[in-house]
């Protein structure tokens, strides 16, 4: 029913299409945004649609995220995974780690539980490696790699610092400092394409860190609770000034987990060139973005050249380069 009616679009005001939805199942706002911006319905027509469903009841994220993680860890679901499926659903910020919290008591109990049950079918059967090998304990010790404490060393005004204490697979207890930004829900990285041309919109930018200006796709940070989609409409336009529909979002990932768990979504974007008008950025106080349009099969030879130059590259634009080889 869906699928069906995205074909009507521009038959159904946002408020019918909402209810279809509604209808066949509960979602929460921040899904509810997603899937009515994908259908390229106006950003202020949208905001009323998703106040009347608060008005009418018709969305309870905080109930919706509880009666989740729940299900989920009734079906032996660890908190990793579940925090992953409830950003995938909508359900971010407070809302999904007030949810969380009522893992904190009970996920290691249940853990034990489902490995006692897998070690003892285990021990129903004389030829099981794992079993025969080992103690139980030495086998139990295997599966539990878990974070047992974290302690800040440092902050400044946007990051912070921290010791984080975990158990390996032998039991043993190591440190790993890493570093997190404050009050962030994640970042989506945009790969937009024009149409009809297929030209990759790049930027260069000086970064600090690097001491270098750096070819990178368009990227921004999530304000609180927003979906990813609503973050890559409004870096894109901000960075590049171009306006475009996002056609995919990736699942979560993370692009430096030996450093940092930041969050990050890759939103793939068309783009229209014959519906662009003036284009108009909408840069920091201390941004300095130029917009670079790249053909993807001269993406590579770009890359060489801007090195040479002197330019830094961002891995993620690399990787892209060299998975178009």
């Amino acid at each position: 029913p869906v699928k069906k009616s995205n074909r009507k679009r521009k038959d159904v005001s946002a408020w019918e299409q909402t209810l279809r939805w509604l209808d066949v199942k509960w979602y929460s706002e921040n899904k509810l945004r997603e899937k009515l911006t994908r259908l390229a319905y106006p950003l202020d027509e949208i905001e009323e649609v998703l106040q009347k469903c608060r008005e009418y009841n018709l969305v309870n994220d905080t109930a919706l995220a509880n009666e989740f993680v729940r299900s989920q860890s009734a079906r032996g679901r660890g908190s990793r995974r579940i925090a992953m499926e409830l950003y995938r659903h909508g359900l971010t910020g407070d809302v999904a780690q007030n949810a969380l919290l009522q893992l904190e008591n009970n996920e290691e109990e249940s853990a034990r539980n489902a490995l006692q049950s897998k070690l003892s079918s285990w021990k129903n059967e004389p030829d099981c490696i794992l079993y025969t090998q080992f103690e139980k304990s030495q086998v139990e010790r295997c599966f539990f790699m878990r974070i047992c404490g974290k302690k800040l060393i440092g902050e400044g005004n946007w990051l912070s610092l921290h010791e984080v204490e975990y158990e390996d697979r032998k039991g043993i207890r190591r440190t790993w400092e890493c570093a997190s930004r404050k009050k962030c829900s994640g970042a989506v990285v945009i790969i937009a394409r024009l149409i009809p041309s297929g030209k990759l919109i790049l930027i260069r930018q000086f970064r600090p860190p690097t001491g270098q200006i750096v070819v990178e796709f368009p990227a921004g940070l999530m304000d609180g609770d927003e979906a990813p989609e609503v973050t890559a409409l409004r870096e894109l336009r901000e960075e590049t000034g171009y306006i475009g529909k996002v056609t995919s979002v990736t699942p979560m990932g993370y692009s430096s987990p030996g450093m940092t768990g930041e969050a990050v979504y890759i939103a793939k974007m068309d783009v229209s060139e014959t519906e662009q008008k003036e284009l108009k950025t909408d840069f920091d106080e201390a941004e300095d973005i130029e917009t670079v349009l790249v053909d993807p099969a001269e993406l590579g030879t770009f890359l060489r050249k801007e090195d040479a130059a002197g330019n830094g590259i961002d891995i993620k634009v690399a990787s892209y380069a060299a998975a178009l080889v």
